[in-house]
């Protein structure tokens, strides 16, 4: 019965995953490197492996979550905090935006 709910929670966390927009090829342990040029956004790991560039959201108010308690709300994801103590959390997808935060691009580098 135990190894059912862990494939179950593991296929709901697979099926919500799939539909996060605007996932991102950012790597949320690389510090210093910028996901997007708003000095607002960093990169955000999900609980399933993926990532998001989104603009940072307070922990006072956050949902926590983890694979036995997924987000609830619609719109909102599972992802994994490293400042203020880490956790995870429920974060709006409406923050991960390309209009709150506009992908860095290549021409936007300036070489060292």
């Amino acid at each position: 019965m135990q190894v059912h709910l862990i494939v179950l929670a593991l296929l709901c966390l697979y099926i919500v995953s799939a539909t996060v927009p605007y996932q991102s090829t950012c790597d949320p342990a690389a510090d210093g490197v910028a996901c997007s040029n708003s000095t607002y956004c960093k990169c955000l790991a999900l609980l399933d492996g993926g990532s998001v560039c989104s603009q940072e959201m307070s922990h006072d108010y956050a949902t926590p979550c983890n694979a036995t308690n997924p987000c609830q709300k619609s719109g909102t994801y599972c992802v994994i905090e490293t400042r203020d103590g880490g956790g995870t959390f429920c974060h709006e997808a409406e923050m991960f935006g390309t209009t709150l935060c506009p992908p860095v691009i290549a021409s936007d580098i300036v070489a060292a």
